[in-house]
């Protein structure tokens, strides 16, 4: 795209006139010829052109289904400094800098939904290693606001850390991790046996299929899973899944989005409904089993306590 950028500039400066578009920055520019069209455009358009990024072999990143690559073969922190010299070199940073601090002059900072859940500290178990890191840091640093947190892998370590007070299953890709998920005995029995005696467990999609009774992997062999819910997860017959969700649970309202290949063969009933964001009912469930809750939506914890799921 060149020129013709033009039009959409003019929309979304126009479409809505309480959204004030402060300039544009664009990405993978083929040169300064390239860039002479799209700075044309702005100027035409009446929008301010902080700069570009220009296209650059030694920072792409292969995406597979589910998104970007997370493989440790690509160092990630030299990406950084690559990138950061490229924003030093072809984009006005200062003038970035300056009118971004005269918008956020009145913005207040957001803190931790507050709860009545516990007046205690608590301790948290955050599973995170290449199959579990579907994380947000918002969501880290709330967690962090109310109590300790611990990380732990499924994948390497002996168990979960079972003196938690929540032990928190995020989404990422056990689909190309089963066999050693699976062969690990002692972490899933540690998991199983932290969920059925009461363990608050928040399992969000990759999360939720490690609770399952199995997962079948792309090539139609089924891995044992925890057991927690029973239900089988499987990437057979993969089918795209997206979209954002919103239900009531617990006399609250959340939020959240779905993406995913995988589905659910026999799933467990919902225990609630959750509607598209055009407030459509959808069949993806939110489970409630014991005191764990589960489901493929990941949701948005920053207009609620995430505690307040279990009320």
């Amino acid at each position: 795209m060149a020129y013709s950028v033009a039009p959409i500039l003019y929309g979304y400066k126009h479409f809505n006139p309480t959204v004030r578009i402060a300039g544009v920055i664009f990405n993978q520019v083929a040169g300064e010829s390239h860039f002479s069209y799209l700075k044309q455009a702005c100027t035409d358009a009446g929008v301010h052109c902080f700069g570009y990024l220009p296209r650059q072999k030694d920072i792409e990143i292969p995406s597979r289904h589910l998104g970007l690559t997370l493989d440790e073969k690509f160092r990630f922190e030299e990406f950084a400094d690559r990138i950061a010299a490229s924003i030093e070199q072809y984009i006005q940073v200062d003038d970035l800098l300056n009118i971004c601090s005269k918008e956020t002059e009145n913005v207040q900072s957001i803190s931790a939904p507050v709860s009545s859940f516990s007046s205690r500290k608590l301790k948290i178990a955050v599973a995170h290693d290449e199959a579990f890191n579907f994380t947000y840091q918002e969501n880290i640093n709330q967690l962090k606001e109310y109590g300790d947190v611990e990380f732990f892998s499924p994948l390497r370590h002996f168990s979960a850390p079972l003196s938690a007070d929540l032990l928190y299953l995020p989404g990422g890709y056990p689909e190309f991790f089963l066999s050693p998920l699976s062969a690990n005995k002692s972490m899933i029995q540690s998991i199983r046996d932290y969920a059925l005696s009461g363990g608050r467990v928040l399992a969000e999609c990759g999360g939720m299929m490690y609770l399952c009774n199995s997962i079948t992997g792309m090539d139609g062999i089924s891995y044992p899973m925890a057991g927690v819910l029973d239900q089988e997860a499987t990437m057979e017959n993969m089918k795209l899944h997206l979209g954002y969700r919103m239900g009531e649970y617990n006399g609250v309202t959340w939020r959240g989005h779905e993406f995913h290949y995988s589905s659910l063969r026999n799933p467990m009933k919902s225990a609630c409904q959750l509607y598209s964001a055009r407030n459509t009912p959808v069949d993806t469930a939110l489970i409630r089993y014991k005191n764990v809750i589960a489901g493929y939506t990941h949701l948005y914890w920053g207009e609620q306590c995430i505690f307040d799921l279990w009320k």
